[in-house]
Formats: C-alpha cells, sequence, structure tokens
C-alpha cells in the first residue's frame, strides 16, 4: 500500500500533472524524482549559463557554413544512412530556406566535472563540462519545471529558477508571429504543430507546452508522426497544410531516431524542411546536433570562424577525440581499449541508449580496427562528477540512500531570421540525478530521476 509519505508524494506529482504516459494508452504513473536537491555551485552555473546564448549562435552560424557541413559528413554518410538522409535534404536546400525564421528550442546538457568526486566540497572545485548538445529532444522542461517548483520551496525559497515552459512558448509565438508577417497572413486561421510519436511516454510533458501556447491565444494542435506522414500537403505557395489545415511551425518531438520514421516519413521531411513552414529543429540544426560537431567545434581554428569569443567557449567542452581512419584515430582508439572505464564512444544519434560503455566499447572497437565506419563515432573522456547521498522516488517507493550523480541541463531559446538574430534567451534547467554506478541515464526507464539545484557559494 506504501506508506503515508509516498502515497502523499505520488498524488502531489499526478496532480501537478508531473506523469508519464504508460504504453498501452489507458494509465499514467507519477514520474521519477529525487527527495532532496543537487549541490551546484552558484559561480560555475552562472558562468556556464551566460554562455549558452553564445553557443546557440555558434551551433546556428555553423548549420548555413554549407561547406563545412558536406565536407565534415560526406564520408560518414556513406556508412550512416540516417546522416546521408540529413545531408541529402540539406544539399537541396537553397538560399531562400535559409534565410526564412529559424527557431531553436535547445537544451544542452552538462555535468560539473571535477578531479576529486567524492570530496567533502567537490561541487566548489571543477568546472561544468559539455555532455552533448540537444538541438532536437530537449524534452522535459515542463516536468523540471513542476520539480523546481516543488523543491524550491525548501531549497531556493529566494533563488526561483526560471520557467522553461514560458520561455519555449514565447519563442513558439514569435515564430508564428514571424511565419504570419513573412507570408502576409495576419489574421488567418494557422495553427502550430507539435509532433510526436504515437502513445510517447513524454504525452504530458509535451501536452503542457500546448496548453502554454494555446494560453498565449494561438492555437497549437499535436499530430502523430504517422498522421504526418499520410496526410500533410504542399501547395505550389510553399504553404504546408495537414488534412487542409494549414501549419506555421513544426515542433518535432520525434523523427531524432531512426526508428521514429515510418515508410514515407523522410520525404515527408523532406516537404516540410523546403516548404515556407519553419520545422524546429531544422534539417541544418539537426546536423550540427550530430556528435561529429561536438569534436569539431572543440577546436580552435574550427571555433574561431563563428565566434570571436572561442577562449570562453572551449573551457565547455571536455576531452573528446576522433575515431577516423587514421594514425590518430587508431591511437585514440588503443587508448579508449586500454581503459575503457575512462572513455564513451558516441554515435551520430539523439535521444541517450546509444552509447557504448566498459566492455561493450572495447569489444566494439576491436571488431571495428582497420574499418572505416568507425570514423561514423567519437570518443570522448568520461566526466567525473561530485558524488552525493540521496533517495530517489520511483515506482511509487522511496529508495534506501543511494550514491548519485547529476547532470544539468540548460534550457534556452534562439531565432533568427535570414542569419540575423531575433531573439536569444535562457530559460530553466534540468537536474537529472542516477546511481553513480549507472552509464547511461533515462528517465523514462527508471535509471535516472528528476531533480532540482540547491545552489550554494
Amino acid at each position: 500500500m506504501g506508506s503515508y509519505e509516498e502515497k502523499a508524494l505520488k498524488a502531489e506529482l499526478l496532480s501537478r500533472g508531473l506523469a508519464f504516459l504508460l504504453e498501452n494508452g489507458d494509465s499514467v504513473v507519477p514520474i521519477t524524482v529525487a527527495c532532496s536537491s543537487t549541490r551546484i555551485c552558484s559561480t560555475a552555473y552562472t558562468a556556464a549559463r551566460n554562455l549558452q546564448p553564445e553557443l546557440n549562435r555558434i551551433l546556428d552560424l555553423a548549420s548555413r557554413d554549407e561547406q563545412f557541413i558536406i565536407d565534415s559528413l560526406s564520408d560518414i554518410a556513406s556508412h550512416d544512412d540516417f546522416v546521408r538522409c540529413h545531408l541529402d535534404i540539406y544539399r537541396e536546400m537553397t538560399p531562400e530556406h535559409l534565410s526564412k525564421p529559424s527557431l531553436m528550442l535547445n537544451r544542452h546538457d552538462f555535468m560539473f566535472h571535477t578531479d576529486d568526486p567524492t570530496g567533502e566540497n567537490a561541487f566548489r572545485h571543477g568546472q561544468f563540462k559539455l555532455v552533448e548538445f540537444n538541438l532536437a529532444a530537449a524534452s522535459m522542461g515542463s516536468l523540471a519545471d513542476g520539480v523546481n517548483r516543488m523543491h524550491g520551496r525548501a531549497h531556493n525559497p529566494t533563488r526561483p529558477v526560471d520557467s522553461t515552459v514560458a520561455g519555449f512558448a514565447d519563442a513558439l509565438v514569435t515564430a508564428h508571429n514571424l511565419y504570419l508577417a513573412r507570408n502576409s497572413l495576419e489574421g488567418q486561421d494557422i495553427v502550430l504543430a507539435c509532433v510526436g510519436n504515437t502513445l510517447d511516454f513524454n504525452y504530458f510533458d509535451q501536452q503542457h507546452l500546448i496548453n502554454s501556447v494555446n494560453d498565449r491565444g494561438v492555437r497549437m494542435v499535436r499530430y502523430e508522426v504517422a498522421e504526418l506522414t499520410k496526410h500533410l500537403t504542399v501547395g505550389g505557395d510553399g504553404r504546408c497544410r495537414v488534412s487542409g489545415q494549414e501549419v506555421s511551425v513544426f515542433y518535432l518531438r520525434s523523427l531524432y531516431d531512426p526508428d521514429q520514421f515510418l515508410e514515407g516519413s523522410w520525404e515527408m521531411r523532406r516537404k516540410i524542411e523546403l516548404s515556407r513552414a519553419i520545422p524546429v529543429p531544422s534539417i541544418p540544426h539537426q546536423i550540427v546536433n550530430m556528435k561529429l560537431f561536438q569534436l569539431s567545434l572543440a577546436k580552435r581554428d574550427i571555433l574561431s570562424k563563428y565566434t570571436d569569443r572561442a577562449d570562453e567557449v572551449l573551457e565547455l567542452f571536455h576531452d573528446t577525440l576522433t575515431l577516423e581512419s587514421t594514425e590518430e584515430g587508431d591511437r585514440n582508439a588503443q587508448l579508449a581499449i586500454d581503459s575503457p572505464e575512462r572513455y564513451v564512444m558516441k554515435p551520430q544519434r539523439e535521444g541517450g541508449g546509444n552509447n557504448f560503455w566498459e566492455g561493450e566499447m572495447r569489444d566494439r572497437l576491436v571488431e571495428l580496427a582497420g574499418d572505416p565506419a568507425r570514423q561514423q563515432y567519437i570518443l570522448m573522456r568520461r566526466i567525473t562528477p561530485p558524488v552525493t547521498e540521496m533517495r530517489f522516488f520511483r515506482g511509487g517507493k522511496f529508495t534506501p540512500t543511494l550514491q548519485s550523480v547529476s547532470e544539468i541541463g540548460f534550457y534556452s531559446t534562439y531565432i533568427s531570421e535570414g542569419g540575423d538574430v531575433v531573439r536569444s534567451e535562457n530559460h530553466g534547467l534540468l537536474v537529472r540525478t542516477k546511481s553513480r554506478h549507472d552509464n547511461e541515464g533515462g528517465v523514462y526507464v527508471g535509471i535516472s530521476v528528476l531533480g532540482s539545484p540547491h545552489f550554494m557559494d
């Protein structure tokens, strides 16, 4: 039956809409949460947060550098169909496509790296290092807002965290209005679309955002990938319609993984990109979200092409290594084979669960020796975050106290038109906490739980 405290917490989570939809589509469960907040160094947090707008500007500029994109992906595309399909659409884009408004709803994930993770003041001695960009699948903003509010009453009553849902909704409405103005369509019945999967476990997170947009007097409608694949059309005027309803902005909460594409979905994705509508993310933005660009942009000579703040931005990157079929790539692969506990190998994918760790990584690298397909991966030295003792609320029950580590996601929005910045803002943050012994960090599968920050000097 559970204790009174467990039943009360479950009731609070469900009443706040902090829930996941089960696969049967008829049942919901409360999200998994940490029972206390994660200590975060205010100085290090502020330094990393203040660089998010510049990081977004760099990614936007890099995405528009056609030669850089094509040169970077051409070889990998010959071994990875998912990359090739994105690159094929990118090659079709004209300056007119690149000049239309573009919107990024981002969550870039970081861990606080310290040389002494179990030390008493580990959270004070180190800096935030980039785990990965998230220009797609930047989910759980509304759930993070809810947990931050719940925990904030006890841990941060004088320092509330900004709302991600409000910031994302404002940015979506701004993009919608830019579409109307650019196409002289003010006052017409045109909607925004939130595109998800059938029986998406994150349905409530998406619905909170849809509600927030609708509360601003603009209509946002949820569509599933199958529905769009079957019913999306583009007229001779370049305007997108779904079953006759014109759409200004397609917020894609799906189509970031090959398994989410149905027969015909790539053609549907192509149509959206080459239409007047605004896809979020765009194909250029989804491309620079691939892990290869995390490797490329960590190089000073490349980064300096897109920013005059390279010294500051480089501090965000952790050691990232190439696995190309070169002497350098061979040396890097051998480093990971000899010390697999120190590295993680990442493919050009989004959404978690795709990485190779420890023995599995070592075996995969041995298998790929001499194979050009190895270059579709990058190697990253593992970040060592502070270790904290914490209980979780999982499956309606409190766990025993666990040694845990946390990952911080910085939410932000960025709108540009023809390369000119229209809007660039920081919003809330996501804290995900897991046992220090777990490699991956999925919330839905029960490995990670949602937490909140406790800012400390």
